[in-house]
């Protein structure tokens, strides 16, 4: 390998030094605020499910909610803290301090092996994954899990090449725990083992060449050894649910499971219209800031020197960003926030000249949106300062 001259060291340590400092003060400062409160609801929801199956309930048959999977993914964390302290007496604010850990861990982790591809980019992406917890709630919520998960496998799978075997066994252990939260995202695993289906075609008939889009990662070895991955987690969780229940009693139980009044399954037309009312009424200016995406689209696509013109084309992107995510300054809804941040980072995507190579753009842009935007940072800096600064006695039971 080449020496890097003076210049590009120079490039490389400043933002692993911004990165470190910033990640250390975020870190103390999450740290010292735990004790104090996160989220206004559901956080006791996350910390009863899984003590609830480590007591000795089953999955399906003992418990009717059609969230509960995420739970397994937590036992050992509360198999570790029973171990520690067997009361339940702080077992709340316990796993505020074990997400602090596992999202700083993940936040480390994203920036070493992110800064291969872009250091900034990674710094951002990073330190903005650890500042950011959906609905404000900084405790291993199936959100939490479920957004480090994902974030786990694409910097896994960008980033697999001097051991890609190991990258994508773990690339698909984080996938199954990403299904553990959110079992629609098995939809993602299948794109993506058709994908490695068409390319492995298309290498044969000579369409493709080497690894083509995507790199190592689309490759039918690394298809095989996610593969590896997921079904570790998958056979560990059937060898726990069938140790406490036979298959006739975990089918029975299905019919409760899935008409449970509070999560009613809809009709495929009830949901798109619901993501589309969503999407129009996500912000004031939602329909006018999709109305000129709409136009931005289409003047890209028609432009044939559009790469001439793309400094035009991500400014205009950043403005229509920047706009799109002004009404939310007031709002206490942050995850609709995420819908404003795609419109930079797709037109970052489409304009790079290395597609398959330059994805990390899309993250970086989105990141760097991301800082202008203050209630971004309201659900983990500001929103507990609104919270009573002490509990009231009986509270500190689960809490204190």
């Amino acid at each position: 390998m080449s020496k890097l001259n003076p210049q590009t060291k120079r490039r490389i340590q400043l933002p692993d030094a911004a990165f470190f400092l910033a990640f250390v003060c975020l870190l103390a400062y999450f740290i010292f605020l735990a004790p104090y409160g996160w989220a206004g609801s559901d956080e006791a929801f996350y910390v009863a499910e899984p003590y609830r199956f480590v007591q000795g309930d089953c999955f399906f048959t003992d418990d009717w909610n059609c969230g509960q999977l995420f739970a397994f993914a937590l036992i050992p964390l509360m198999k570790l803290r029973l171990a520690l302290e067997p009361s339940t007496d702080g077992i709340i604010l316990s796993f505020r301090y074990y997400y602090v850990a596992i999202s700083a861990a993940v936040t480390l982790f994203i920036y070493l092996r992110g800064r291969r591809i872009s250091p900034w980019g990674a710094l951002f992406a990073a330190l903005f994954l650890f500042v950011y917890s959906p609905l404000g709630i900084r405790n291993m919520s199936y959100n939490v899990m479920g957004l480090m998960s994902l974030a786990l496998v694409c910097v896994l799978m960008l980033t697999a090449e001097k051991h890609p075997a190991a990258d994508m066994y773990f690339a698909g252990v984080f996938v199954a725990v990403l299904v553990l939260n959110c079992p629609f995202a098995v939809a993602i695993y299948i794109i993506y083992a058709l994908a490695v289906l068409v390319l492995t075609l298309m290498r044969k008939r000579g369409r493709v060449t080497g690894e083509g889009f995507g790199g190592c990662a689309f490759m039918p070895r690394s298809l095989m050894w996610s593969a590896f991955g997921a079904g570790t987690l998958f056979i560990l969780f059937c060898a726990f649910v069938f140790s406490r229940a036979s298959l006739g009693e975990i089918l029975g139980s299905f019919q409760y499971v899935f008409g449970d009044p509070e999560h009613r399954p809809e009709p495929l037309t009830w949901l798109i219209k619901n993501v589309i009312y969503c999407t129009i009424t996500s912000s004031r200016l939602a329909l006018g800031c999709l109305a000129a995406c709409v136009v931005l689209a289409a003047a890209i696509f028609f432009d044939k020197r559009r790469l001439l013109h793309r400094k035009l084309y991500l400014v205009a992107a950043a403005v229509l960003t920047v706009v799109y995510c002004l009404p939310f300054v007031r709002s206490n809804i942050s995850n609709e926030l995420m819908l404003p941040l795609n419109i930079l980072g797709l037109t970052a995507y489409v304009l790079s000249e290395k597609r398959q190579k330059n994805i990390h753009a899309h993250v970086r842009s989105r990141a760097c949106v991301r800082c202008l935007h203050a209630p971004f940072l309201k659900s983990a800096l500001s929103g507990t300062v609104q919270r009573r600064f002490y509990m009231h006695r009986r509270e500190r039971v689960l809490y204190l």
